[in-house]
């Protein structure tokens, strides 16, 4: 997915000489972007997670293969974004409205048609404050000309990824996307998205105070789902876990049944 891809080029860019880095994904369509964005030291494998065993440090997949690691694992699936209930997009714009975690060439296609906006000087709306949103919208943003401010990014808390993130963090997040390009607009939802001649107008209301709204022109909104990964295993946490979410345990195996 779109998380899981910027994982990669973000790896190949800074691996040392030496390292290696394996990507398991069961989806055929993940395998080719991930080829297409490698670098040294990063393989790809077309397998299904089925456990991680932090302990042994070993992953298993579904056809019984396993694989071990000396460094690090990062659980880079994601949940579907939740559709918007019907009446929130205008019929006329539903086909400028995407949303991700609904299969890995639908995905593409999604990243593709935001790119191709960005680079004509566009603007593309992401909706969310997940780890895939940051990623899409930072993304965008180094897709587009310079100064065009093409990415704008949409959340209801206060900072980016702001329910898994410590403020302060987020904060500093904040300040790097901006720098990048990406405009964030924090303590908002959007309440609905209708036509604008022929393109998209965008309606926003505070998270905080739905009375106080505003709205601003795009040519494409793409919704982003949730946290994927959450890092805790106290059972409430488990039970407060975004849907789609895994609960990750520090040192027993962890079941990856909803993992790719």
């Amino acid at each position: 997915g779109v998380s899981g891809t910027a994982a990669v080029e973000a790896i190949a860019r800074r691996a040392r000489r030496g390292h290696r880095c394996l990507v398991l994904d069961s989806d055929p369509f993940a395998l080719k972007r991930c080829r297409a964005v490698r670098g040294e030291g990063v393989d790809c494998v077309l397998a299904r997670a089925s456990q991680l065993d932090p302990a042994r440090r070993r992953v298993e997949t579904t056809d019984g293969e396993a694989f071990t690691y000396a460094g690090r694992v990062l659980v880079a699936t994601g949940a579907a974004a939740t559709v918007p209930p019907p009446g929130f997009v205008d019929g006329l714009c539903v086909d400028r409205v995407r949303c991700l975690g609904f299969g890995e060439a639908d995905d593409a296609a999604a990243v593709r048609d935001a790119f191709a906006i960005a680079r004509r000087g566009g603007r593309v709306v992401v909706v969310g404050g997940s780890w895939q949103a940051v990623a899409l919208a930072a993304a965008v943003a180094r897709a587009a000309p310079k100064d065009a401010r093409s990415a704008t990014l949409v959340f209801p808390e206060a900072t980016p990824i702001g329910a898994r993130l410590p403020k302060d963090l987020g904060k500093k997040l904040r300040k790097r996307l901006e720098k990048k390009g990406v405009g964030a607009v924090s303590l908002h939802q959007v309440r609905y998205v209708g036509p604008a001649d022929d393109r998209l107008a965008v309606y926003l209301a505070r998270a905080d105070d739905a009375m106080k709204t505003t709205s601003f022109k795009a040519d494409l909104v793409v919704v982003a789902g949730g946290e994927h990964v959450q890092h805790a295993i106290s059972a409430r946490d488990a039970r407060a876990a975004p849907r789609g979410s895994t609960a990750l345990s520090a040192v027993r195996p962890t079941p990856l049944a909803d993992a790719t």
